[in-house]
C-alpha cells in the first residue's frame, strides 16, 4: 500500500514539474516578470527537495561525469563575480545576478528523480513562440505601443528569436515523423516569434538569424527530401525579405548606416545608439589591456569611463551606461580574463555536450540536442551586441534553459 501511494505521489509531484515547464514558456513573455515566476518557483522546491533527500532522507545523489561539468562550469562563473567583489573591493549587488544563476543547479537533481518529458519541451516552446508573436501584434497594432514596453526591448526582442528559431528546429523534426500538421503549425508559430523580435527592433538578434537558421536546416539536410526542404527555404526566404523590406527593418538598417557613420566621420559621435556601442567597445577593450587579469570591477570600471572621458578618450555621453553592450568586453574589463573564462565556461560546457548529441540514433534526443546548441549559439550572439546575461531576464532565461533541456537528455535508468 505504502509502494503505492509512494507511486502515485511521484507521478502526481512529476506531472506538476512538467506543467510548470511548459508553463514557462507560455509565461515567459506574456507578461511583466514572466520569465522569473516558473524558475524560481521550480528553483525553491529544488532546494527544498535537495535539503530533504541529503539531510532528512539521507539519501546519497549520484551524479554523472557531465552532470558535474555542468555544475563546476556555473560555480566557477559565480567564482568570477566572488573574485572581483574580493580584490577589486565591488558592492555586494554584483552577486546578485549569478547567485540567482545558482539557484538552478539543485534542478539537475530534482529533474533526476522527477523527469521532463520531452514532449513538453517540443510542444511548449512553439506556443511560447506563437504567445511571444501575438503580444509583439497585439501591443505595436492595437494598443500602439512600444513591444515589450514592460521589459527591455532588447532583451524580450533576443528571447522571442530564440523561441522562434528552436520552434524551426521542432518544426523539422516533427517532418522527420511524418507529424506534418503540427510541423505545419509550429512553423507559423515560428514565424510569429521571429516576427516579434522584428517588431521590437531588436537588431541584434537579427544577426543571430543569419548564422542559426542555415545550421538548422544543415544538421537536418539528410533527414529531409527535397520537396519539403525547397518549399520550407522559400516560405521563410519569403518572410524574410517581406521583413527586410518592411518600414520597421528599413529604418533600424538605415540608423544604423547614418549612426555609423556619423561616428567615423564626426569625430567619434556617441550620442546615437551604434556611436555609442563603438565608444563604449573602445573604453572597455582599453581597460582590458590596462587590468587584463582580474579586471577593474564595475565600480571601477564605472570610474575608468569617467576619467576615460575626461582624457577625450571616450565620448562624455559614454560614461552614463554600465555595461559595454558587449558580454565578453564586459566581462574582460570588469573581471578580467578570469571573468571571461568563466563566461566561456557556461557556453562550451553544455554546448559539448549537445554537440555530442548529434550523433545519437533516437531522434527525439537529437533534436534536443540541436535546441541546445541553437540556444547557446543564439544567447552567445546576443552577447556580442548587448550585455545579455547581466540582466536578469537573459540570465534566468539562458541558465533555465540550458539545464531544462540538459535534463530531458538524462538517463533516467540509473534511477
Amino acid at each position: 500500500m505504502f509502494t503505492l501511494v509512494n507511486k502515485i505521489t511521484h507521478k502526481h509531484i512529476a506531472f506538476a514539474i512538467n506543467i510548470l515547464v511548459a508553463l514557462f514558456f507560455v509565461t515567459v513573455l506574456a507578461f511583466k516578470k514572466g520569465y522569473s515566476y516558473v524558475p524560481m518557483t521550480l528553483a525553491v522546491v529544488a532546494i527544498i527537495f535537495l535539503f530533504v533527500d541529503l539531510f532528512i532522507i539521507k539519501n546519497k545523489v549520484s551524479l554523472k561525469k557531465s552532470d558535474k561539468l555542468l555544475i563546476y562550469s556555473f560555480l566557477f562563473y559565480f567564482l568570477t563575480f566572488l573574485i572581483s567583489f574580493l580584490i577589486n573591493n565591488d558592492k555586494i549587488r554584483v552577486l546578485d545576478n549569478p547567485a540567482r544563476g545558482l539557484l538552478f543547479l539543485p534542478l539537475i537533481v530534482l529533474f533526476i528523480y522527477y523527469p521532463i518529458n520531452i514532449k513538453v519541451i517540443l510542444h511548449s516552446i512553439p506556443i511560447g513562440s506563437l504567445i511571444a508573436g501575438l503580444t509583439a501584434i497585439h501591443q505595436k497594432f492595437y494598443i500602439k505601443q512600444t513591444v515589450f514596453s514592460e521589459y527591455m526591448s532588447i532583451q524580450a526582442g533576443d528571447i522571442s528569436m530564440t523561441l522562434g528559431v528552436l520552434s524551426i528546429a521542432i518544426t523539422l523534426y516533427l517532418y522527420t515523423q511524418n507529424n506534418y500538421k503540427f510541423a505545419i503549425l509550429y512553423l507559423i508559430f515560428a514565424v510569429l516569434g521571429i516576427n516579434a523580435s522584428v517588431l521590437a527592433g531588436t537588431r541584434g538578434a537579427w544577426i543571430s538569424i543569419i548564422i542559426t537558421l542555415p545550421l538548422i536546416f544543415l544538421l537536418y539536410k539528410k533527414y529531409l527530401n527535397k520537396l519539403f526542404y525547397i518549399t520550407v527555404i522559400i516560405f521563410l526566404s519569403l518572410f524574410i525579405g517581406f521583413s527586410i523590406n518592411s518600414p520597421i527593418v528599413k529604418n533600424r538598417i538605415n540608423l544604423i548606416q547614418q549612426e555609423y557613420s556619423s561616428y567615423i566621420e564626426n569625430n567619434n559621435n556617441a550620442t546615437t545608439s551604434i556611436g555609442a556601442r563603438l565608444d563604449m567597445w573602445k573604453s572597455s577593450t582599453l581597460a582590458i589591456i590596462e587590468k587584463p587579469i582580474f579586471g577593474w570591477g564595475a565600480d571601477g570600471y564605472k570610474q575608468l569611463t569617467h576619467k576615460q572621458a575626461e582624457d577625450k578618450i571616450i565620448h562624455q555621453h559614454t560614461t552614463i551606461f554600465n555595461t559595454p553592450h558587449n558580454q565578453f568586453l564586459d566581462a574582460g574589463a570588469k573581471r578580467g580574463i578570469i571573468g571571461i573564462l568563466g563566461l566561456l565556461a557556461i557556453f562550451f560546457v553544455p554546448l559539448i555536450y549537445f554537440y555530442k548529441q548529434l550523433n545519437n540514433t533516437v531522434l527525439q534526443e537529437r533534436c534536443v540536442g540541436i535546441l541546445g546548441i541553437i540556444h547557446i549559439l543564439s544567447t552567445m550572439i546576443y552577447c556580442l551586441t548587448q550585455s545579455f546575461l547581466s540582466h536578469s531576464s537573459g540570465s534566468i532565461f539562458y541558465i533555465f534553459l540550458v539545464i531544462l533541456l540538459y535534463s530531458s537528455l538524462k538517463d533516467k535508468k540509473r534511477l
